[in-house]
């Protein structure tokens, strides 16, 4: 068979059942239109056709005369995602290998199609949600955007992919599942194959309530930079969030949008009055947890976007900052963007660590409710007017001495080759110096150099030891010496022979006591002479078994769009991951588990194990689950076409840890 096409039959317009506390849905009034090539050989007399609501798994059927090449399935559940293939049948019966499977979701129609339609009496399965314990809360899921306060029920069709997420009620706080084989406070994820009962318990807590506020340092919006920020939803409930930017200039512009539960959403920064030509700060606040993401992009001469860099939103200001990467050498432009989000006006001192030579410290005054620029290069440290950081390679410690706490990024650009912007990438800072670093994304080759770079604030040198995880759970050490107060580089492509031309992750360990800061960055393409992009991240301290991340892009035609889920499992165990697609408003999510192999590196290519997501930009919901879930780190890794260049712009970022 030839390639199968999935349409709305007409202008259709989504509508999911709701469930209501002891209420059934109505009846299936929904529909979906296909339409296929036939092959190029003769003597086909039939067409089957066959459908199901995850898959690869068929529980519907329907025979289509040879003379025509389109179908209308009708009787299906609004909201449900229906998965088609498509099989050809000569005169003898024998049947051509399957289509290609696509998919879609069922909308509802007030007046079901005749012509070319089959419909199927699908056998339905009791579904209850119930609500234990002390406290209270809310469950939410789909289909049909199930909301439960008290008990609710439901008659759904066999087979139905239900995801569950619970988030509780001021001075309640979410404990578990019980029951369809759910466990742990992550998502319930299962297939309702049988009537089950799910139980949500909530105990109750003390704590008052309070606000969640997320800050991101960076941020413009001008003829050459765009800036989209990306909120996606893991809780049960839908979430109004306020936007503060924070412009240069000290004027704040708020904005306010909708999140729905198990969803995502954007604000393109072009589209909010008063930020045109402005470079800013954002603040989010909530009241509920949300996912924040950032990715800023910006075009070349042809208008077209060449580069971008992305970072996750931090939970918070702080007193002190570190900074791992950095370099002013070789035509790259280094700048520090700090955030004062108060009202009142704070004093700092950044104290810069070069690879070569004693720390260099200078102080700086933020105003309120403002974002500070400092161009690294640029900086002056006595009335000799030199530049002593304007071909260093640098890190920074960067400390508040009056007025509260701030947030700080970095971003780094290459122009060596006469063009601004030729490559960047960007990164939040640490608000701590930690014995053990962990990445998850990583590669080397041809393609792409691999470098680890490492930050000793310490008055000890740091003895250094670097467990790469391999994707076939293998494992290369190697040792190195960071001095103190330095700055220090590994180039991974050249750290040992296994690492020249692999995928992998990282585990990165001072083994003597000295806490260290460490980030990564990968360079495209080829050597230095031919780079034309990059990314880097700032590691995580810890390993954990709930993650998210809000932004992720996919389009497999024209100008494409890529987007990696990385899992570095450094446990023992295997793990077993689930993955949940968070879809724009109306959407429901999209679900998938995966097995990790212990001590190794593991890819999800979005595109390739959700095509659901082809042509949309999505969130996701990574969590380690089973009877014992084994702790992981994700990333993300994001990359974009440009008219002559394959992923002329990529990004990556760590993801968000969920408590």
């Amino acid at each position: 068979m030839r390639r199968l096409t999935v349409a709305a039959a007409r202008a259709l317009v989504v509508c999911l059942v709701v469930l209501l506390p002891g209420a059934v849905p109505a009846a299936a009034q929904a529909e979906i239109s296909l339409a296929w090539d036939a092959p190029a050989s003769s003597g086909v007399v039939a067409y089957v056709v066959e459908w199901g609501l995850t898959p690869g798994t068929y529980m519907a059927s329907a025979s289509v005369d040879a003379s025509r090449t389109a179908f209308t399935a009708t009787g299906l559940w609004p909201g449900l995602r229906y998965y088609f293939a498509v099989r050809a049948l000569d005169a003898s019966g024998a049947s051509s290998q399957r289509s290609n499977e696509a998919s879609a979701i069922a909308r509802r129609v007030e007046t079901m199609s005749r012509a070319t339609s089959g419909g199927h009496t699908w056998p339905t399965v009791a579904l209850a949600v119930h609500q234990a314990g002390s406290g209270s809360g809310t469950v939410a899921g789909t289909p049909a955007d199930v909301t439960c306060g008290p008990p609710c029920q439901a008659s759904l069709p066999l087979g139905t992919p239900v995801v569950l997420v619970a988030t509780a009620d001021e001075g309640s706080r979410f404990v578990g599942w019980q029951g369809a084989g759910c466990r742990g406070d992550g998502s319930c994820t299962f297939m309702l194959t049988t009537a089950s009962a799910v139980t949500a318990i909530f105990e109750s807590t003390k704590e008052p309530g309070v606000a969640y506020t997320r800050f991101l340092a960076e941020g413009a919006s001008s003829g050459t930079f765009t800036t989209r920020i990306a909120l996606a939803n893991p809780g049960a409930r839908a979430t109004t969030a306020l936007l503060q930017f924070l412009r240069g200039d000290g004027v704040v512009i708020p904005q306010t949008v909708t999140v729905p539960s198990l969803s995502s959403v954007h604000v393109d920064a072009d589209d909010v009055p008063g930020l045109a030509g402005a470079a800013f700060a954002t603040t989010i606040e909530s009241d509920m947890p949300l996912v924040v993401d950032r990715t800023m992009s910006w075009r070349g001469l042809d208008g077209a976007l060449r580069g971008a860099h992305a970072e996750s939103s931090l939970d918070g200001p702080a007193m002190r900052w570190y900074l791992a990467e950095g370099a002013t050498h070789s035509g790259f432009d280094l700048f520090y963007l700090l955030q004062n989000p108060t009202t009142a006006s704070v004093r700092v001192r950044v104290r810069y660590l070069r690879a070569n030579g004693a720390p260099l410290e200078k102080t700086y005054d933020l105003a309120p409710l403002s974002r500070t620029n400092i161009w690294v290069d640029h900086e002056v440290f006595d009335a000799s007017g030199r530049r002593p950081l304007e071909a260093a390679e640098v890190s920074a410690v960067i400390d508040v001495l009056d007025g509260p706490g701030i947030v700080v990024e970095r971003a780094r650009y290459d122009s060596h080759r006469g063009r601004g912007f030729e490559a960047g990438h960007a990164s939040a800072g640490a608000t701590a110096a930690a014995t053990r670093w962990y990445f998850a994304e990583g590669a080397t080759g041809q393609y792409f150099d691999l470098f680890l770079l490492l930050a000793n604030p310490g008055a000890r040198a740091a003895d250094v030891r670097v467990t790469y995880l391999l994707p076939d759970a293998s494992r290369v050490t190697r040792t190195h010496v960071v001095g103190p107060q330095q700055r220090y580089t590994i180039w991974v492509d050249k750290d040992a022979p296994a690492l020249v031309n692999t995928a992998v992750s990282a585990v990165v360990e001072s083994t003597n006591g000295v806490p260290i800061v460490a980030e990564r960055s990968m360079w495209w393409p080829g050597d230095a002479n031919g780079w034309f992009e990059a990314h880097n991240a700032a590691g995580a301290t810890v390993a954990a078994t709930r993650w998210a991340v809000a932004d992720g892009d996919v389009l497999s035609a024209g100008l494409t769009r890529s987007t990696y889920l990385l899992v570095a499992n450094p446990d023992r165990e295997q793990a077993t991951v689930r993955m949940t697609v968070l879809m724009r408003p109306g959407v429901p999510p999209v679900s998938r588990e995966f097995q990790v192999a212990a001590g190794s590196r593991f890819g999800i290519s979005l595109g390739h194990e959700f095509p659901e997501v082809d042509g949309e930009s999505a969130g996701a919901l990574i969590e380690s689950v089973g009877r014992t879930p084994v702790p992981i780190v994700v990333e993300r890794a994001m990359y974009g076409d440009a008219p002559d260049r394959k992923w002329a712009r990529g990004t990556a970022l760590l993801a968000t840890r969920l408590n």
